[in-house]
This record gives C-alpha cells, sequence and structure tokens, in this order.
C-alpha cells in the first residue's frame, strides 16, 4: 500500500502528521497559501508550555470571529457548507494534548477495541500518502478501492443493499458525545471536570473554538475527521450490540464517515437495522438524512455511483473543444457536483491544454462558469480551465476576468471562488475588487483572519498573522495558466 493509516503512527508520528498544512486545512488552495510555517512557529513555542500561558482562556466563549469560516456554496443557490481554518493556536495546542504519549497510547488502544466488531468495516481512518500523491488522494483513492470494490464482491453473499448517511454530520456532534466514546457514559458523567481524562480536554478544547458551544465541530481539518470518527467509532459499537441482540448475524456494514452501506438478505433485517441506526445515532444527538436513504436489491448496480455509470460513453471529439464542454454542461445538469464530473473536466483540462490553438474561446469561457456556479466543488478545475482561456486572450483578458468575478458576485457564498479566481488575476498582474480577508491577505494587507484579542503573548501573536499564510516567492513565479497539480489534488487518470 502506498500510504499507513493513522492509527499504525507513533505519538511524534502522528503529532508531525496533524501539524502537516495539508491535515491542517484539507480543501484545495491556490498553491501560495502554505499553513506550514505557522503551525511550525507556534508548535515550536508551546513545546514545553501550555497555551494558558500565553492567553486568557476566559475571554473565548465571547469570541464568535474566532475562526476563520470559508463559506462553501453546495448547488449555486443557497445551501452551503462551512469550512472552518480553525485558529491555529487553538489547533495546535489540542495537537499536542492529544499526542502526548500516554493520550495517544490510550486513544489508539481504543480504536482497536472499535475494530473488533466482525461485521462492519470503517474505511475512513485518516491515511499518510508514502507515494508523491497528496493524502487527500491517497485517502479517497482508499475509500474508491475499499467501499466500491468490496461492495461489489459482497454481491457475492447478500442479496439487499441500504444507502444511509447522516444529516449535517461534523455540525451536529455533540462534543460531550467525545468523552462518551472514550471513557463510556457513565465515567465522563461522574468525572466531568477531570481534566486528566482526553476526552474531557477534547470536550472543553472544541467548545473553545466554537463560541462556547457543546453542538457542531469544525469542518475541514484531518484532525476533525480523526476526532468525528472517535464518536462514530463508539457508534459502530453501540449498533453492534443492539443488532446482536435482536438475533441477526448475517448482515456487513461498510462505513465511510458518516456514510453506511448495510448489506443483508432479506428487507425485515434491512428495515431492522436502520431502525436500530437510528436508535443509536438519537443516543448521541445524530439522525439520518431521510432523503438519502435507499435499498436496492441490485447491490452491484446500486455499489457503484449513478455519475460513474453516466460518465463511461462520454468521450471527447478531438476537433471540438466547444462541443466537448457542451456536453459536459448537459453530465452537469444530470450529475451535479460529482466526483465523476470533476473528473471529466480536470480531462478536459488536459485536452484543451494540449490544444494548439483554440477556437470559441469566450463561449466555451461562459459554459465553464456557468458549470463552475451551479457545480461548487468544481470551482478549481474550472479555474483552471479558465486560466488556459484567459492565456490565450491578450487585449480584452482584463474584460473577460472582470465579467466572470460580477457574474460569480451574484451567487451567494462564492468567497471559494473568488480565491481562485485571484490566483489568475494575480498571475495577470489584473487588480480586481475583492474584499473577503483571505483574498486582502493575498494583497499584502496587514489583518488577521483570526481573533487574536484573547492572547496576551506578543510573540505569539506576532506569528498569527497574513503574512505567514502567504508564501510570497511562489506567488511571484505565479504562471498564468494554473498547473494540474495545483488544483487536482487526485491526478485522476484519463
Amino acid at each position: 500500500m502506498n500510504f499507513r493509516s493513522v492509527l499504525e503512527m507513533s505519538c511524534d508520528d502522528a503529532r508531525e502528521f496533524f501539524l502537516k498544512g495539508n491535515s491542517y486545512f484539507n480543501f484545495v488552495l491556490p498553491k501560495y497559501f502554505s499553513f506550514n510555517k505557522i503551525l511550525q512557529d507556534i508548535s515550536l513555542l508551546l513545546k514545553d508550555k501550555k497555551l494558558k500561558d500565553f492567553a486568557d482562556f476566559k475571554m473565548l466563549k465571547g469570541l464568535d470571529d474566532l475562526n476563520y469560516t470559508l463559506l462553501a456554496n453546495k448547488d449555486g443557490k443557497y445551501s452551503w457548507r462551512p469550512f472552518c481554518i480553525i485558529h491555529p493556536a487553538l489547533y495546535v495546542s489540542l495537537v499536542h494534548e492529544l499526542t502526548t504519549e500516554d493520550n495517544w497510547s490510550f486513544i489508539i488502544k481504543k480504536f482497536h477495541d472499535f475494530q473488533k466488531i466482525d461485521n462492519s468495516d470503517c474505511i475512513s481512518i485518516p491515511v499518510e500518502s508514502l507515494s508523491d500523491e497528496s493524502d487527500v488522494a491517497a485517502q479517497v483513492k482508499n475509500w474508491s478501492n475499499e467501499v466500491e470494490k468490496r461492495s461489489i464482491e459482497l454481491a457475492l453473499d447478500y442479496e439487499l443493499i441500504a444507502h444511509a448517511d447522516i444529516a449535517d454530520c461534523y455540525s451536529s456532534i455533540y462534543t460531550h458525545s467525545i468523552p462518551w466514546a472514550l471513557h463510556s457514559k457513565e465515567v465522563a458523567k461522574a468525572r466531568q471536570k477531570d481534566m486528566n481524562l482526553i476526552g474531557n480536554v477534547i470536550d472543553c478544547r472544541l467548545q473553545n473554538m466554537n463560541f462556547g458551544q457543546t453542538n457542531g465541530i469544525p469542518q475541514g481539518s484531518v484532525l476533525m475527521d480523526f476526532i468525528a470518527e472517535i464518536v462514530l467509532g463508539a457508534i459502530d459499537v453501540a449498533l453492534e450490540k443492539k443488532i446482536s441482540s435482536h438475533g441477526i448475524k448475517d448482515y456487513q456494514i461498510l462505513r465511510f464517515r458518516d456514510d453506511y452501506r448495510i448489506f443483508t438478505n432479506n428487507s425485515v433485517e434491512s428495515d431492522l437495522i436502520l431502525k436500530l441506526l437510528t436508535e443509536t445515532l438519537y443516543e448521541y444527538s445524530l439522525k439520518l438524512n431521510s432523503k438519502k436513504v435507499v435499498q436496492s436489491r441490485s447491490v452491484v448496480s446500486a455499489s457503484i455511483k449513478e455519475d460513474k455509470f453516466g460518465s463511461f460513453n462520454l468521450k471527447f471529439v478531438e476537433e471540438s473543444n466547444l462541443r466537448n464542454i457542451l456536453n459536459l454542461h448537459e453530465f452537469s445538469k444530470k450529475y451535479q457536483n460529482s466526483g465523476s464530473l470533476i473528473r471529466l473536466l480536470s480531462n478536459y483540462y488536459k485536452h484543451l491544454n494540449n490544444s494548439t490553438d483554440i477556437e470559441n474561446i469566450v463561449p466555451i469561457m461562459s459554459i465553464v462558469v456557468d458549470i463552475a456556479i451551479d457545480n461548487p466543488r468544481t470551482y478549481p478545475v474550472c479555474s483552471a480551465i479558465l486560466s488556459i482561456l484567459l492565456s490565450n486572450v491578450d487585449d480584452s483578458r482584463e474584460v473577460l476576468l472582470n465579467k466572470i468575478v460580477n457574474k460569480f458576485n451574484k451567487s451567494p457564498n462564492s468567497d471559494y471562488m473568488q480565491i481562485w479566481i485571484q490566483r489568475i488575476a494575480v498571475a495577470c498582474k489584473i487588480d480586481i475588487i475583492q474584499n473577503a480577508p483571505l483574498n486582502r491577505c493575498v494583497l499584502g494587507e496587514t489583518i488577521s483572519i483570526w481573533n487574536n484579542d484573547w492572547i496576551s503573548s506578543k510573540e505569539l501573536k506576532e506569528m498569527i498573522k497574513c503574512s505567514s499564510i502567504i508564501d510570497g516567492w511562489i506567488k511571484e513565479c505565479l504562471t498564468i495558466v494554473i498547473p494540474e497539480e495545483e488544483y487536482d489534488m487526485f491526478n485522476y487518470d484519463e
């Protein structure tokens, strides 16, 4: 395997893994964004000290702008998902506490207990790539290989598959459920104030990050993925006990984070397991997304996402870039925000980048923008395609870029796309008006995207500033065309 699980790491390796910039925020950003320096500087400062030596934790409950939240549009309209760039001092402090030798050993042992279930497999424990590909790519490929292939294999043994997922999982996780999962409800409730329990420490730190709230954990980092797995692993164990108490033995569950695939041989047992899952989630203040519960007797077909089947017959026509993007536009309407759409757009990028004479540049540009607006997951690859098109015009480049900016300004919560449009503008030496804090950081403004009022140490405050997350040398050396390795963490194959 070209990756290793975080559960295979020593406490020191785990600390190093969680303090990588791409673990801290695992959303794709232009390559001049780098969180490595700020994380390493804070980690060195806190090496033999506690964060409380540099700050007043009592102030945190009054700060609702402590972290930086990037609102990512989900459907091009009014549905959105918050991705959080956690205050780096709080993040590093939590990583340090989680990865002491004793705490890490305790947590790893608990995960090994979670994995003793015979009929349920978790495929979403964070992994680190051991090759040139990104950690996120390794995680997704692991999911694709394990979940899809194993689902198809299980069609030999089972007649029915049920799909289910948890509604708004990260924003619904009850922070008190973390000590429940690690220490049991009885122990956690009896020792609520005991900071010798790592579960209580995690609970407290998450509340510190979230305005004192106990509902929800930040989304957007590998660390939070790992913490979510603590709760979900405990739910796996509790569910298995309920299923066993009903005498059901002939079943298999595959789980990737909050997504469940339940294999059985009859609908009665399938319905009962779904009911028991609902009850178990309720005990942890979670619930299923009822709109996404689907059962099928065609196990093989239902094991492969519909968009993947739809992509098999979509081929590029060598002589027509316009026709190809029109076909992708139609595909995007049928399979909105799908992984196959991103893969096909990535292939279109390669096809377009190898073209010697691109015709119909403005019509293609208009179609790409329309695809991006309705499919926010495609922002990075669509920006890369737009960069190719803009590199092939001179006189009208600034006019066209401003038209793109104005178009996206009409779409709610499009800050993420504006970050990528700015990437093109910076390389083209074109000034465009963008007011989002991350965009202002790129412009060199002396602002902070985090609230530091609670920090008393001047040394720590000096570390936490915008200039610490922008690599000026990379910014100055940008090419107009966004290279594949900058936008595509998955390296999709043809």
